[in-house]
């Protein structure tokens, strides 16, 4: 058995490092087409923690504002990868690493269930040769973390199912390992309900179902309850800053809503109607797939209520888990079904798959879809070469520029701050007054369109512009132009090393 996985890991590390190989001879800064801004957020906190400064992104400010499980696993990381560089690539390798495990385990599910495994790992290069899906698992953030606690919780469930597991003490594991899916994402608690509803409809007894869920239920809050205590005791509520502040984009459209609410309704009904029908044959429709289906079907519903997010692929990990085998399941009938395809038909299905991953490096080795990477660049080496180690900066989409400038940088976006410059200042239209309080030497304001540099009431003089055209996802493919300032504040304690007039 151990062997079969070894290999079964080997094709899936093989599948994820090939196309990431090809885009990295394509494009040199490859790893910041990949990892979004969110991912320098967290490796810029765990460098924190590795120096003892605690949780905080600008090393003044707390902040709750990551999943903590992934932080944990980068902050152990941290402390031996002291360079920016060395940091980044090892997180790109245990991505891989753990993606590549939770492909094997969901091999080996697929396995035994007696289906072709050929068709698992075809299926697995269509998806994955297209850095668009590949980028949902590696991408810096918590996803294949995620990705492979899901699948074993996955896995365990099915177990439970073929043996009739009865045992509190092995519930009482289950929960645990829910409450690790939880700490990977808080969207796991979702994943945690649909796992309840599906032991209420078992078909044992009442007094069985009060176990097996308190069990359950108790193993689950042993990990996330201190969690959820600590957020409240130190940031005033359960939820992280980052969750809170998507809650102030929820859609204000009420037809919208309502759509999204109906098929969300229609969906979990179809599924509860198939789990039902099918609980005397759980070869067709194992209860492990009901949870899953639920859960799936909840995460695009949550995040749709925030258009503003829901464009981030990353969210959508957990579906990777229904549809790598449901299209090797497409796959298999198109090859083994009653009616042979045609040469012809099959040259159809190759020409579409070729298209398909051409196109996902299309996008992202599209020169005009480069620029924001091309100017960031530019930001970085300036601050490097023209700002004092010691000087503070305040930036919005600052990951990735606080993260290899190496300067002290104050988040303006709130989603790394603390609840208290979000609620207190930005949303009331202080941002000016924090960076002041802040004592910020220098602002950095990037633009995708065209907007103001300076709207923050404060006196700012422009010491760096930058300005390119961007083409590319953000802007749906239309063109819009995109801009880098850097404005030295009336207060800065920490002028530039060289003369920048």
């Amino acid at each position: 058995m151990a062997i079969g996985f070894a290999k079964r890991l080997a094709c899936a590390i093989l599948i994820l490092s090939l196309p990431l190989v090809i885009l990295r001879l394509l494009v040199p800064d490859f790893i910041l087409l990949l990892f979004p801004d969110d991912a320098f957020y967290y490796l810029q906190i765990a460098r924190n923690i590795s120096r003892g400064l605690g949780a905080t992104f600008d090393g003044i400010n707390p902040t709750n504002g990551y999943h903590p499980l992934w932080l944990s696993v980068l902050s152990l990381m941290a402390k031996f990868f002291h360079s920016p560089s060395s940091l980044v690539f090892a997180t790109l390798f245990l991505q891989i690493l753990l993606a590549g495990a939770g492909i094997a385990v969901l091999t080996a599910i697929f396995s035994r269930a007696k289906k072709n495994e050929k068709f698992f790992w075809l299926s697995s290069i269509l998806i994955f040769f297209n850095p668009l899906p590949l980028s949902m698992l590696i991408n810096g953030l918590e996803s294949s973390l995620y990705f492979f606690l899901l699948i074993l919780a996955v896995l365990v469930l099915i177990r439970f199912e073929e043996r009739q597991v009865n045992s509190m003490f092995k519930w009482f594991l289950c929960g645990l390992l829910l409450g690790l899916v939880f700490l990977a994402r808080l969207d796991g608690a979702i994943f945690a309900f649909w796992v309840v509803v599906m032991l209420l409809l078992g078909k044992e007894s009442p007094g069985q179902l009060v176990k097996k869920n308190f069990s359950l239920a108790t193993g689950f809050l042993i990990l996330a309850l201190p969690y959820l205590l600590y957020n409240w005791y130190e940031f005033g509520h359960p939820v992280p800053i980052s969750g809170r502040i998507k809650s102030f984009y929820l859609s204000k459209n009420y037809i919208y809503l309502l759509a999204i609410s109906t098929f969300y309704l229609l969906s979990i009904a179809g599924v509860f109607y198939f789990h039902l029908k099918s609980r005397s044959k759980p070869k067709i429709f194992p209860k492990a797939v009901f949870p899953l289906l639920q859960f799936c079907i909840s995460i695009i519903f949550y995040y749709l209520l925030t258009p503003t997010f829901a464009i981030a692929l990353w969210y959508y990990a957990p579906l990777l888990l229904l549809l790598i085998p449901a299209l090797a399941l497409v796959l298999s009938q198109l090859w083994q079904g009653e009616k042979s395809m045609s040469k012809a038909e099959g040259a159809g299905l190759v020409l579409l798959a070729v298209i398909w991953i051409l196109c996902g490096f299309m996008i992202y080795t599209y020169p005009r879809s480069q620029s924001v990477i091309r100017l960031q660049n530019q930001v970085v080496l300036w601050i490097k070469q023209n700002l004092p180690a010691n000087a503070r900066l305040a930036a919005w989409s600052s990951g990735a520029v606080a993260y290899f400038s190496e300067r002290q940088t104050v988040n303006l976006d709130g989603l790394v701050n603390s609840p208290e410059y979000f609620f207190q200042y930005r949303r009331k239209g202080k941002a000016g007054e924090f960076i002041r309080k802040m004592n910020v030497d220098y602002v950095v304001v990037y633009y995708l369109g065209p907007r103001d540099p300076n709207r923050l009431g404060i006196k700012l003089e422009p010491v760096f512009e930058a300005r390119d055209s961007y083409q590319g996802i953000a802007t749906r493919f239309r063109k819009s132009p995109v801009s880098y300032y850097i404005f030295q504040t009336e207060f800065c304690k920490h002028p530039p090393q060289k003369d920048i007039h």
